[in-house]
């Protein structure tokens, strides 16, 4: 690219955007008469107006761009130099939460703006007049202002696009729209709320409904959030890849709800899943849920491998930044394998030292688990599937017909048994699987093969049916203590999750490793937590016997 420029010329100030300028001096500036070459001021600013206004504004910026190539250019090479890209820096999310962050500031400016530009004709008499014509005008800009201040985290310019998003039409009238709580439901690493919005349409009253996911509120889990980027990778899921499989002719909304807005640490709006609802944390699944949720799961990674297949891409190079492995890192494993620590002297299980020997084998080889594979297919991974992260719809007979599987904030790009070996120990219980589990695997790799072959694509050549069960077999160990970690916390009593919650001091130790409070208290508070922890720590003792 040719980053060399010359100057402006001294006179080359005959741009599109703003008059002519003949000369100028310190207290003088002599430009070309608009009022000579047809041009006036508007009256009424309606659509043609706002929409050529905006267009001049946007060559303004462009040419301001341009006038800057050489900055623009060694920033880029000095983020490349470290391993950044500019448009990580700047990108389409933060300008359009800059946009919804900026609305109640334009509005406010608004106001006095509309009389202070009528100034030439200002008197007493004429803004008494002025403000009571243009009444209407003043009163929809306070209410705008007021809707602002009441509800900071939606706008009505986000009411509108979620409107058109529904309807793929403007015909309608706006009435109202809030935000509130959704009964019963306390998200982690999240608020979830319910935006309603009411609209007249064909002189009806409408009210169109959304589920909007928050930054938490809670210092430790904003914290860890965000140091996660959590909400940077399920934007950029929803937004860019699963909008890519739709692109290229993919059902992916067959399994992931759509997802109208994304913000990057602001806000997820999805359509609402008013049929849907998520098990119970301390119901295991049975035979019918589990083999429904991999069914959408192997659509899931079926659609993965199509994507790829059809655009000659690997996901995982096209979007690295968001697969950057953040939870099993050492401070993540040390803390997991302290907590089984702990649990084996509650159980009294094993000897002390001979399971840390064991434990320490294993974290040798914990790394590799959440590793690209260079043996078999990797696909998008959710990462995180367990009891409250698949939602189910039911038949009048309360048999689970559907479901969709939500929050992608763990997603990973591996092999697909990490993300079948995981979500079938979270979800289920060891006579369950003892039972089942070989049938369900067998399952999985029938429906992941179908959808294969619905777009031409030999599963054979993906993954034959005796290297998915290898695979399987080789990523068990890691589900059976993943699930360890998890239910060490996942599972805690509704008594101590409110204290938790409320106690910053608690989330900071349980998040720097300290588990022993959590597990003690619990221990000692719940006998479910006690059920939970001693049928998912048991087969992990057992499997240190062997190591």
């Amino acid at each position: 690219m040719d980053t060399d420029m010359p100057p402006l010329a001294e006179n080359d100030h005959h741009l599109e955007w703003v008059p002519q300028i003949y000369c100028a001096s310190n207290d003088k500036i002599f430009m070309e008469d608009l009022l000579q070459s047809d041009y006036t001021f508007a009256n009424d600013f309606d659509y043609k107006h706002c929409t050529q206004v905006l267009s001049t504004l946007a060559k303004m910026h462009a040419y301001g761009f341009k006038a800057k190539t050489h900055y623009y250019q060694e920033l880029y090479n000095e983020l490349k130099f470290y391993g950044l890209e500019l448009q990580t820096i700047f990108d389409k999310y933060t300008f359009h939460y800059l946009c919804k962050e900026y609305s109640l500031y334009s509005k406010i400016i608004a106001l006095p703006f509309q009389i202070i530009s009528n100034f030439e004709h200002f008197s007493e008499d004429y803004l008494s007049e002025y403000i009571k014509s243009n009444s209407k005008h003043f009163n929809q800009i306070i209410e705008e202002i007021n809707e602002n201040l009441k509800e900071d985290k939606i706008t009505r310019e986000i009411s509108y696009k979620l409107i058109y998003e529904t309807l793929q039409h403007n015909e309608y009238k706006l009435i109202n729209f809030n935000l509130n709580e959704i009964p019963n439901i306390k998200g982690y690493l999240g608020q979830q709320k319910l935006l309603t919005i009411k609209i007249q349409l064909e002189n009806q009253l409408k009210t169109l409904s959304y589920f909007v996911k928050l930054l938490p509120e809670e210092k430790g889990q904003h914290d860890v959030l965000l140091k996660m980027n959590g909400f940077e990778r399920e934007v950029i899921v929803f937004l860019e890849i699963f909008k890519l499989m739709q692109e290229s002719g993919i059902q992916i909304h067959e399994v992931v709800p759509k997802c109208y807005l994304g913000l990057i640490n602001d806000c997820l709006i999805f359509e609402y899943l008013e049929n849907y609802k998520s098990c119970n944390k301390f119901q295991m699944y049975d035979f019918d849920h589990v083999n429904l949720m991999f069914k959408s799961l192997a659509k899931l990674h079926a659609f993965s491998v199509i994507v790829e297949e059809k655009l000659n891409i690997c996901l995982g190079d096209k979007f690295s930044t968001i697969f950057k492995e953040f939870m099993y890192n050492e401070d993540g494993i040390n803390a997991g394998f302290k907590g089984v620590q702990f649990m084996n002297n509650c159980l009294k299980y094993l000897d002390v030292e001979f399971l840390i020997k064991k434990l320490n084998i294993m974290k040798q080889k914990f790394p590799d688990y959440v590793k690209r594979s260079k043996t078999y297919r990797n696909v998008l991974s959710h990462g995180d599937l367990w009891l409250n992260n698949a939602m189910f719809s039911y038949d009048v007979n309360g048999k689970p017909i559907h479901c969709y599987i939500i929050d992608f904030q763990y997603c990973r790009y591996l092999p697909q048994a990490h993300d079948v070996m995981c979500s079938l120990h979270l979800t289920t219980s060891n006579d369950l699987r003892k039972q089942y589990q070989e049938q369900l695997l067998l399952n999985y790799y029938k429906y992941f093969k179908d959808e294969l072959l619905k777009y031409d694509i030999d599963c054979e050549k993906i993954i034959c049916v005796n290297d998915f069960l290898q695979s399987c077999q080789e990523l068990e160990p890691f589900a059976m203590f993943q699930k360890t970690f998890y239910f060490q916390f996942s599972m805690m009593c509704s008594e101590y999750e409110d204290n938790y919650r409320s106690n910053l001091q608690l989330q900071e130790q349980f998040l720097n490793g300290d588990r022993y409070h959590v597990i003690h208290e619990n221990w000692k508070m719940s006998e479910m937590y006690r059920k939970y922890m001693a049928e998912c720590h048991v087969p992990v003792l057992e499997y240190c016997k062997q190591l």
